[in-house]
């Protein structure tokens, strides 16, 4: 059985009785065989659905961690598909430096809460109480991240504009 290790409500909705809450819990055995052959290259995507009969869950991977993985679902004889592949944007492999632990951590963290979506699900405020962080510090954090992320795909794409972007002015003191 599942360990539970934490149940936080992030976020509540009282207008559409919406609640938005953050599981860790400790993997069994064999999913935890299964996610170390992927080696931390598979991440969870909408949708991803939770019912007292089942879990529906989709995954973003790298083509090698998901044929190990695959390769080890048949070796078990455990059942599986695939409903679709398609072919995504290549970053550079470099790309697993890019971010610091914090950084990536904290980004993986408000994309899955929905801090990324349109509308947002999260706001800065909630995200921040979940982590600890100031808004202020948690909003310095991830615009950090963000610009590593958007330089390192510029560069990727070849459209980098010549000069780097002008710093905003300060006011003047006295």
């Amino acid at each position: 059985m599942y360990g539970l290790e934490s149940f936080e409500l992030v976020e509540r909705r009282p207008r559409t009785r919406d609640y938005i809450v953050l599981v860790r819990q400790r993997n069994p055995e064999r999913m935890r065989r299964w996610l170390s052959l992927a080696g931390g290259g598979i991440s969870p995507v909408a949708p991803f659905r939770l019912t007292p009969e089942k879990l529906v869950a989709s995954f973003l991977g790298e083509e090698r961690a998901l044929r190990r993985v695959m390769k080890r679902l048949d070796r078990e004889e455990f059942p599986y598909r695939v409903v679709r592949a398609s072919g995504r944007l290549q970053m550079p492999e470099a790309t697993a430096t890019l971010l610091t632990p914090l950084q990536a951590q904290l980004v993986a963290r408000a994309w899955l809460l929905g801090y990324y979506t349109v509308p947002r699900r999260v706001t800065l405020t909630r995200l921040a109480r979940g982590s600890g962080r100031s808004a202020t510090a948690l909003g310095k954090i991830l615009r950090r991240a963000e610009s590593r992320l958007v330089s390192r795909w510029l560069l990727a794409e070849g459209t980098l504009p010549e000069s780097s972007p002008v710093p905003p002015s300060r006011p003047h003191e006295g």
